[in-house]
């Protein structure tokens, strides 16, 4: 039924006209059509075309209900980028999986995979990191390679995840002695890895619960944690430039705005200082990136359905 429904469509004159109008200007708006019929014509136009396409909506809500739509006809070529929201000045709430579906999604895009993501306009305005900047903090791990426990551990930082005592929760990571363990921030299933002086003698899936190993495994392939990985060389560019920044407003300010503008800044140079993380700092992505973009950056020779709003 479902082949059916893009056969009738690629019949159609109209079809024809809106795939030769999207090669040509990349962007299209549809309208008119209700929920099934326009996730069939997704489907057609995005089976026609040999790069991604994003197709935006006005709403999450809408974003949601036409990824499950689209699924049928794509199956996992299909991925809902969602909101995640930081508001300026606040920290939002650390909501795994909103983390692990974006992630994920960039992580698919960077290796080239050709993918319908499906998004509401307000999860697309954040600004991300370059795609080659995402793209290098994918971390390949195998048995018998040799890595430096230490600095294996500082990568892993650098690529979002958090040093816990025990490693329960994706985005995860611990160490103790020659073990360390980690939860990919994408993954259903932590890995343990188990050290020989700096050798990696085994690699297992563990249980988060029980802690105990389970099999092995030859390699593994590590996502970021977050979808702006920071390294040393991004964390002292943004602190330079917030640092000269705050000191040139501070001469300016007086009273309750300076003591704002102090209480507001200082600790996120404190933060990059010491290198810790707090969301907080997503605030800075221009500063950690000058060359920041956004999920279109993701998508090259892809192409954009706009859906128009429902009201």
């Amino acid at each position: 039924f479902m082949r059916e429904l893009l056969k009738s469509w690629r019949k159609q004159d109209e079809y024809r006209s809106i795939l030769a109008g999207m090669r040509e200007k990349k962007i299209t708006v549809l309208s008119g059509l209700s929920a099934l019929p326009k996730a069939a014509l997704a489907a057609a136009l995005f089976e026609d075309n040999c790069g991604p396409l994003l197709f935006l909506t006005a709403e999450e809500s809408e974003a949601m209900v036409l990824a499950e739509d689209l699924r049928p006809f794509l199956g996992d070529q299909v991925l809902h980028f969602p909101v995640l929201e930081l508001l300026p000045f606040e920290v939002y709430a650390h909501n795994i999986e909103l983390v692990s579906a974006r992630v994920s999604t960039l992580s698919r895009l960077v290796s080239g995979e050709k993918l319908l993501v499906v998004s509401c306009v307000n999860a697309v305005t954040r600004r991300l990191a370059p795609p080659a900047v995402f793209a290098g903090q994918h971390m390949p791990l195998r048995t018998g390679e040799r890595r430096d426990l230490s600095r294996l551990a500082a990568q892993f930082a650098d690529m979002g995840y958090e040093r816990t005592a025990l490693t329960e929760i994706p985005g995860t990571f611990s160490l103790r002695g020659s073990i360390i363990d980690i939860f990919p921030i994408t993954g259903e299933r932590p890995y343990r890895l188990e050290f020989f002086d700096d050798e990696i003698e085994s690699i297992r899936y563990f249980d988060p619960a029980k802690q105990l190993s389970q099999e092995k495994i030859k390699d593994i392939f590590l996502p970021p944690a977050r979808e702006l990985p920071v390294d040393g060389a991004a964390r002292q560019r943004a602190a330079l430039k917030l640092e000269a920044e705050l000191t040139d407003a501070l001469r300016k300010l007086r009273g309750e705005n300076r003591r704002r503008a102090e209480q507001t800044f200082q600790p996120l140079l404190e933060f990059l200082d010491q290198g810790l993380w707090d969301n907080a700092l997503e605030m800075l992505t221009n500063y950690f990136y000058a060359d920041a973009g956004s999920i279109f950056d993701y998508l090259p020779g892809g192409m954009t359905l706009l859906s128009e709003p429902q009201y």
